[in-house]
């Protein structure tokens, strides 16, 4: 299933978008139970474009980051979209890039020599065969028998100075290596050869909403520990989300695909008229047995404080510096004024509130806290997709917010 032109650099980063549309054309194409080779990342390595060419012709770029970064966003994306896909494959096996068989002098970025350039093919592949490991696939060592000391590029293995010939695939096992069982498990993802359901009996998955650049260690204690997996979401690709959207529009995420959610000072940036449906899109993406961990300013104690006249007196402060009840009000004034206005609060809770809209939206079990003090100000609850005994959802808001 070809598909012209693509590169690891367009499915990692998403531009332009019409390649990962490409990509997941092709995916819903896969009957079941197939055996998958990705064949992705040859012409990233050219050495008049792609990643080469790009790190000596913007000076300072460090060639080892920028591998190493297009490798592996090219992974992750694929790995969760396969997942998010719900496709049950047999196997993914990643191709490694081929030993160039075509002239390399005249191709070169000035101040290169071929010996850079050929030391940087060999540590694409090291660089892809980890990453291949780190999401449980295969990977295909195309290098070996096309190389130096393979005959100089080995013609009868290619079609043409680039491409491999049909012949080579013949033959292509005893160059598999299979290192799916290998790698640490602290850095290993999830194997796509699993269905997300038997994924999620391993190990639970919480998606982080509208995460921007927070990862797992910065959401509560219970999602920081190492049993749970983190699928973070977000609309701008700079925070290397994995998986592009908003909560508006969560139509990648499959039904009943994530053991639960944490959403923190989100529901607050929606309008008003918005938050039941989001709610209920929650609620559509939990498996039956899930849960929603949200919190967001808890307006009954910030107003408390105005009516001291407090307004724009300091109580807390976050990344960006000082905050007043004026910024956990309408959002935070500091990051406004860089013209981020994702980071505006166009609507408010009280605790109260927050449970009778969860409740109307859908949810059967609501427990939680308000953290009425410095340096929180917020609300903090827990809400179930069925319903729980009394005690076991206290138990979930003490280990998430155990202030």
């Amino acid at each position: 299933m070809p598909i012209r032109g693509i590169k690891m650099f367009h499915l990692g980063l998403g531009v332009p978008a019409k390649y990962r549309a490409y990509f997941r054309e092709r995916l819903r194409q896969l009957p079941a139970d197939a055996d998958v080779l990705l064949s992705i990342g040859e012409i990233d390595c050219r050495p008049n474009e792609g990643i080469f060419y790009t790190a000596h012709k913007d000076a300072g770029r460090d060639l080892k980051a920028l591998l190493e970064k297009t490798v592996a966003d090219f992974v992750t994306y694929v790995h969760d979209e396969i997942r998010l896909s719900g496709a049950a494959l047999r196997s993914v096996t990643l191709q490694g890039v081929p030993w160039p068989a075509y002239e390399i002098a005249n191709r070169l970025p000035a101040g290169t020599d071929e010996a850079t350039f050929f030391a940087f093919i060999d540590k694409v592949n090291e660089v892809m065969q980890r990453e291949a490991q780190r999401a449980g696939w295969q990977f295909l060592d195309v290098k070996t028998p096309t190389g130096q000391n393979a005959g100089g590029g080995a013609p009868e293995l290619r079609l043409d100075d680039i491409h491999l010939s049909p012949c080579f695939y013949d033959q292509a096992d005893q160059w598999r290596r299979d290192v799916s069982g290998l790698g640490r498990d602290d850095v290993k993802l999830v194997s796509t050869s699993s269905h997300p359901s038997q994924a999620a009996e391993q190990s639970p998955t919480f998606l982080h909403v509208d995460c921007g650049q927070t990862r797992k260690a910065g959401t509560t204690p219970e999602f920081s520990r190492p049993t749970w997996k983190e699928l973070r979401q977000d609309s701008d690709p700079g925070n290397q989300p994995d998986i592009i959207g908003s909560v508006v529009d969560m139509s990648r995420v499959p039904q009943g695909s994530v053991n639960a959610i944490f959403s923190k000072n989100d529901i607050n940036r929606l309008y008003p008229q918005q938050v039941e449906s989001v709610l209920q899109e929650f609620l559509r993406v939990l498996t039956p047995d899930g849960y929603l961990v949200i919190s967001c300013p808890d307006l009954k104690s910030i107003c408390a404080l105005v009516a001291q006249d407090r307004l724009t007196e300091p109580v807390g402060r976050d990344e960006h510096g000082p905050l007043a009840p004026l910024d956990l009000i309408y959002g935070n004034r500091a990051k406004l004024s860089t013209g981020d206005q994702s980071a505006a609060f166009k609507c408010g809770f009280t605790a109260n509130v927050l449970a009778g809209t969860l409740n109307a939206a859908g949810f059967q079990s609501i427990a939680g806290k308000v953290r009425d003090r410095a340096p929180f100000f917020d609300i903090c609850l827990v809400a179930s997709k069925q319903a729980m005994e009394d005690s076991e959802i206290k138990k979930l808001v003490g280990l998430h917010f155990p202030d």
